[in-house]
């Protein structure tokens, strides 16, 4: 009896066996893929964060430019050559100041697609003070027009009197 019945044993351990054999054999397969569709979704899972903080990032510009749209209403008007030249004489008109001549240059489109266009002011000033006001006129935050000084001299070897200057200018809008 013990003879058959290690002959069962063996047989039992060989039927187990081969079971787990072929359980191996057709389940590797699907394991393969769980384990596939587990990375992929790891994957996806930190591609979502990553545009959700993109998107948390992008949601905090927007709400801070809707919060100071007076900065982005500036650059969105349509721009007039006469309403321009207009408004460097209406200043000319309450200060000290002769405007002598306004070029204006083709407009043209910029790499970050702003139309822009450059502007040349050329007046006679009364003095430093003068001046200076009118540049702080032409970069006020609040003013119609957003220019933009490029590069400016002028004579300073104490003159009391008057004197010429050239503003060149650039102006941008959308």
């Amino acid at each position: 009896m013990s003879v058959q019945n290690q002959n069962n044993k063996i047989i039992s351990y060989l039927i187990i066996f081969v079971s787990l054999f072929i359980l191996f054999l057709f389940t590797k397969d699907q394991y393969l893929i769980l384990q596939e569709k587990s990375d992929l979704k790891e994957s996806y899972v930190l591609e979502l964060q990553e545009k959700k903080e993109t998107l948390d990032s992008l949601n905090k510009i927007k709400n801070e430019l809707k919060k100071d749209e007076s900065i982005t209403k500036r650059y969105l008007n349509e721009i007039n050559e006469d309403e321009i030249i207009e408004y460097f004489y209406s200043y000319s008109e309450r200060w000290t100041i002769s405007i002598k001549n306004i070029s204006l240059w083709e407009w043209k489109v910029n790499e970050l697609g702003f139309i822009e266009s450059k502007i040349n002011v050329s007046a006679r000033v009364e003095n430093e003070a003068a001046m200076k006001e009118f540049l702080n006129f032409l970069i006020t935050p609040g003013a119609k027009y957003n220019f933009f000084i490029e590069s400016f001299s002028y004579p300073k070897d104490g003159r009391e009197w008057s004197f010429n200057v050239n503003v060149p200018l650039k102006l941008f809008y959308k």
